[in-house]
């Protein structure tokens, strides 16, 4: 299954780590840049027991990190939701700590809702 999980805080890396330990193709969405980059540098920016092992083992194959914003989990929301839900989505906003990444990801994703 392919899993795409927008966030790679505390709850995001820990369920991605594990979702890529059960062998599910995840992707984990921020667009923080320098949480990506030691992400990517194979840093652990939280401690929580087994993820540097499950981090190790999945970084670059059933983990992947990405900065492709929340218009490409907005896109793929949309389709499932023309699919099943005759285009309804309910959208809700999560402050998290970075007032300019929310408004950046706000942004995005009403982009992507309207097609602009």
């Amino acid at each position: 299954m392919q899993v795409a999980i927008v966030g790679s805080g505390y709850v995001g890396l820990v369920a991605g780590a594990c979702f890529a330990d059960l062998g599910h193709q995840v992707i984990l969405v921020d667009n923080d840049q320098a949480k990506l980059a030691a992400l990517n540098a194979g840093e652990v920016p939280i401690h929580e027991k087994f993820l540097p092992e499950l981090l190790k083992r999945h970084r670059g194959h059933n983990l992947k990190f990405s900065d492709d914003d929340y218009a490409w989990v907005t896109a793929r929301i949309a389709a499932v939701a023309a699919r099943h839900a005759k285009g309804r989505i309910v959208s809700t906003l999560e402050g998290g700590y970075s007032l300019s990444a929310l408004g950046r990801s706000a942004a995005a994703h009403v982009r992507t809702l309207i097609g602009s």
